[in-house]
């Protein structure tokens, strides 16, 4: 039989798993969210046939790096 302190420390355990793994996913999205910001300045960079060549423009460049760093697409 299960005393109330083993009771208890396994459930403040598990609560604690709980907050730190919600605590990773945070940082994981917000590492995400750099990533696809840097990824944004990086086709800034590009040169206007290295766009061409992926199929973009100019101002398809500068919409998709004016987009909130939050702004993360679905398929990421």
């Amino acid at each position: 039989m299960m005393s109330t302190t083993q009771s208890v420390s396994r459930s403040s355990h598990r609560s604690a798993r709980l907050y730190l793994g919600s605590i990773a996913q945070v940082f994981q999205k917000v590492a995400q969210a750099y990533r696809v910001y840097r990824e944004r300045q990086a086709l800034l960079s590009l040169s206007d046939s290295a766009l061409k060549d992926i199929g973009l423009s100019r101002a398809d460049a500068y919409r998709e790096a004016s987009r909130p760093f939050w702004d993360i697409p679905e398929n990421r």
